[in-house]
């Protein structure tokens, strides 16, 4: 996977209730966990907390408590979604 982009036609389309129905069918993007609070974002089998994610810009803390996801969010307020792969393979 290198860089790819969720546009806001796919998802309307795809009128996700959950932050796994966003990445629905994205080979390298995995979403694991029980409820919607709990769920974590795996990109190419790295956890979201390994990963630099950002929303509008401003990156999100891996401080969340205990069982629950470091990223919130409602996917009813995203108008697209970007994944890159960054410098390296690695990255």
């Amino acid at each position: 996977m290198g860089n790819d982009t969720i546009t806001e036609a796919e998802i309307e389309a795809r009128n996700p209730a959950t932050v796994a129905d966003v990445f629905a069918g994205e080979s390298g993007v995995l979403v694991g966990g029980g409820a919607s609070i709990a769920q974590r974002v795996f990109v190419n089998g790295i956890e979201e907390s390994l990963l630099s994610v950002t929303i509008d810009g401003a990156r999100q803390n891996k401080s969340a408590f205990h069982h629950a996801g470091n990223v919130l969010l409602d996917p009813a307020l995203l108008k697209s979604v970007d994944v890159s792969a960054g410098l390296a393979p690695a990255d």
